[in-house]
């Protein structure tokens, strides 16, 4: 038997090229500017390359504490704390992981049994539904829709009817990626106002709430995060990353931020995937 033919199940279909694997070559084919990278094309600032130095420099480069390096977490507890509208505890409530891929990963595997349904929107970043696939889960797409606007451009929507569709007892999680890769559609209070809605009447659903482009934003567009709506906080994971805001995406620092009933998952499965992250760049 090949090798190949002994791969787990789990890995079925994943050697099958995505729309992202044809969006460079096309780019430069056509020399087109290619806004579907999902990385910065700017290099990072001196100040952060020189952070990495000096904590390279103070010898910072053992272990750091599985849960985060304590001065990063402390940081990203009172970042979003302020972001948030409430105290957040470091001890608790922040997880850090391999960059948000890796957090995201976590929090698949610390809630997904196999044969869950997890709510995804789609176009959608591809890293969801394979991670899905590999915790037994099962995604339950939803459809952005395209209508015009009275401003005569058009604009992606979530139609109501098929996100209705999209829950069932089976639901576990919905993930909703805000600002959103690869359409940069930035969903309103309202839209976020109408997933909460069906999460509030699904008792066991948890939000991961995939915010990477929390701080690229363009037209006045304001990014609502969706654990500051009523009831949210305790049904929500806000997960970021340094990687896209300081365009340092090869440090894979990433973060979730939530209530320590759901970043206690995370913890529990970062210990056995990755147990640590690069000290020196959480440090910077």
């Amino acid at each position: 038997m090949a090798a190949a033919e002994q791969l787990a199940r789990r890995l079925h279909g994943f050697d099958q090229p995505t729309v992202w694997h044809e969006f460079t070559p096309l780019a430069n084919q056509h020399a087109a500017v290619n806004l579907g990278q999902g990385f910065p094309d700017w290099a990072a600032e001196p100040f952060v390359k020189d952070a990495a130095k000096r904590a390279l420099d103070a010898d910072l480069n053992q272990y750091a504490r599985p849960q985060g390096h304590r001065r990063l977490v402390e940081v990203l507890a009172k970042k979003y704390g302020k972001a948030l509208g409430r105290a957040v505890r470091w001890e608790d409530e922040v997880a850090v992981g391999v960059g948000a891929t890796e957090t995201i990963y976590s929090a698949i595997s610390a809630f997904v049994e196999s044969g869950d349904e997890v709510v995804v929107f789609e176009p959608a970043f591809d890293i969801y539904q394979a991670q899905v696939q590999m915790a037994g889960g099962v995604c339950s797409f939803v459809p952005l829709h395209v209508r015009a606007t009275a401003a005569g451009d058009t604009e992606f929507y979530i139609d109501e009817a098929a996100l209705a569709r999209a829950f069932s007892s089976k639901t576990r999680l919905v993930i909703l990626n805000n600002p959103h890769n690869p359409t940069g559609k930035v969903f309103s209070r309202d839209e976020l106002e109408l997933v909460a809605t069906y999460v509030r009447a699904h008792p066991r659903v948890v939000v991961v709430s995939d915010e990477v482009y929390e701080h690229i934003t363009f037209d006045g567009k304001q990014h609502v995060r969706v654990a500051t709506l009523e009831g949210m906080w305790e049904r929500t994971l806000t997960v970021s990353s340094a990687g896209k805001t300081f365009s340092v995406t090869g440090w894979k620092v990433g973060w979730a931020i939530g209530p320590h009933s759901l970043v206690k998952g995370i913890h529990l499965a970062n210990n056995w995937i990755q147990f640590s992250v690069a000290t020196p760049f959480q440090e910077a």
